[in-house]
């Protein structure tokens, strides 16, 4: 983080806001156009998959803000991104700038992306969802009894 705000110290239009409030966090999200993601980025997943993410709610919550998601293809976001349908994966820096070009050419491809975007996330990951996924969970659950 440090490095990050070292190597932007001169760059007025790159903002560190760390620990910001939750409310805060969406009203940014819903001013941003793209969101970039690079957990994993650099380690071997087989490895250390320790060091990948394990989910991705950051990306959850971009792409529920109708944010362009771009994230490094590892760990829980490429299960969670169909590539070029609710968001974007990339594997190095040069995929990611193609795909960027391409989406920001393409005004239909970059509504079409952020639709199904928060369409992915309200259908599969609202609280509603999740309720009713426990609720189904407990009712299917064998019972322990003898």
């Amino acid at each position: 983080f440090n490095q990050l705000k070292s190597l932007a110290k001169n760059d007025s239009s790159i903002e560190f806001k760390p620990n910001i409030k939750l409310y805060e966090l969406y009203k940014l999200y819903k001013l941003s156009n793209y969101f970039w993601h690079f957990a994993g980025y650099g380690v071997d997943e087989e490895k250390n998959p320790e060091q990948v993410e394990h989910f991705g709610i950051t990306p959850l919550e971009a792409m529920a803000s109708g944010c362009l998601t771009f994230c490094y293809s590892a760990g829980g976001p490429k299960e969670l991104i169909v590539d070029g349908e609710n968001g974007f994966l990339f594997s190095n820096e040069h995929q990611l700038i193609d795909k960027m070009i391409k989406v920001d050419l393409d005004g239909a491809l970059k509504a079409n992306i952020r639709k199904n975007g928060i369409k992915f996330v309200k259908e599969n990951f609202s609280y509603k969802i999740f309720q009713k996924k426990v609720v189904d969970l407990f009712r299917v659950r064998p019972s322990t009894k003898d």
